[in-house]
């Protein structure tokens, strides 16, 4: 059973190109980006000490939405994102091969739109 201070987490792991990111949602939305190709490790440590006792669910079904919109933003397609974000603390790095700034995001209020 999901409670406010346990939610389930869902996790996907994010195949582009040579990109390989972990990222993580609860009901409320995205809330975990991991840095390129770190292993899934990385996820579960945070989420321990982020959401201690709450569920790890791989599920990519829900998290499509959130994959599509990254994966547009990798490709140049996207410079907003549409997604709920909520207390998202990522690692994320885009950069160089893409021509993407370097972006650290550190969010701890609900947004609906964010703007690179």
């Amino acid at each position: 059973m999901e409670s406010k201070n346990k939610p389930t987490l869902y996790w996907s792991l994010l195949a582009f190109k040579d990109w390989n990111l972990y990222i993580a949602s609860t009901t409320k939305g995205l809330c975990y980006v991991g840095s390129q190709n770190k292993p899934f490790e990385k996820l579960s440590e945070w989420a321990k000490k982020r959401f201690p006792g709450s569920l790890l669910i791989e599920d990519s079904e829900k998290l499509e939405r959130y994959q599509v919109e990254i994966m547009e933003y990798l490709e140049g397609k996207r410079k907003t994102f549409t997604i709920l974000i909520v207390d998202l603390v990522s690692e994320v790095l885009f950069r160089a091969r893409y021509r993407h700034p370097l972006i650290f995001i550190f969010f701890y209020t609900p947004i609906k739109s964010i703007w690179l």
